[in-house]
């Protein structure tokens, strides 16, 4: 049911970041479009980099590490960074499809969210995102995202269905 939806989100990540700008604000705070591309196109094509988004707040060494990823793709035109996400890694596991369709989507989903919303986009949240969001956020939120966050978050469908990912103060709802 959701394989190969990555592909159009991906795009649509792609195109509202060109459509916005490198240093337009996102809901990411202290972030531009710039920052969340760098990090897609860092979690996408450098395994490694992975240690630095999980482990970063607890080991300097490992921040340090990855900041000097993230300096070495800043000074990439933005043509080129987006570009990047367009067309996917090269050569890391994530260049399989399959493998994409399994870890990538709910990042996609909430990125372009925070770009559009932080912009005044208004959210356009296909039927295939929303399948995504309510097959594979809940289960991956628990384990992933949110264990830690000092909010909470709850998805709410166009019929109004919602469905709390996490408890916290303040709720905040992806629709």
């Amino acid at each position: 049911m959701l394989r190969g939806v990555e592909p159009m989100l991906r795009r649509e990540f792609a195109d509202v970041c060109a459509e916005v700008g490198p240093d337009a604000p996102t809901l990411c705070v202290g972030w531009t479009t710039r920052d969340l591309v760098i990090h897609m196109v860092l979690i996408e094509g450098r395994w490694d980099s992975w240690f630095g988004v999980m482990l970063g707040n607890r080991s300097r060494i490992v921040r340090d590490y990855y900041d000097r990823l993230v300096d070495r793709e800043r000074s990439r035109e933005w043509p080129a960074l987006v570009e990047r996400i367009r067309t996917g890694p090269r050569f890391t596991p994530l260049r399989s499809q399959r493998v994409r369709d399994r870890m990538m989507p709910r990042e996609y989903l909430i990125h372009t969210e925070d770009v559009r919303r932080a912009n005044g986009i208004e959210a356009a949240v296909s039927a295939a995102a929303q399948d995504v969001a309510w097959t594979r956020l809940p289960g991956l939120a628990k384990r992933f995202l949110l264990t830690a966050a000092p909010y909470g978050l709850q998805l709410r469908r166009p019929d109004g269905s919602t469905m709390v990912l996490a408890s916290g103060t303040p709720l905040a709802t992806l629709e």
